[in-house]
């Protein structure tokens, strides 16, 4: 799902840092989806989707009703 989207080295970096049985890190991964799921509802839901640019930057855009159906 990832390929031609992040780059092969980041794909294979993030696959070496949980490959390990055990390995895998969900506090990070908790942490990211809390960053997306502003209002803590445990979903993300249509318009958070909208204003994921934005948290890698204030100025982004939102995306579009068609980009996030």
């Amino acid at each position: 799902a990832f390929a031609g989207v992040l780059a092969d080295a980041d794909i294979k970096a993030a696959l070496a840092g949980c490959a390990a049985a055990d390995s895998f890190n969900y506090k990070t991964f908790f942490k990211f989806f809390a960053i997306i799921d502003q209002d803590h509802s445990g979903f993300i839901e249509e318009e958070e989707l909208k204003l994921f640019l934005q948290t890698f930057s204030a100025g982004a855009r939102a995306l579009s009703d068609a980009e996030t159906k």
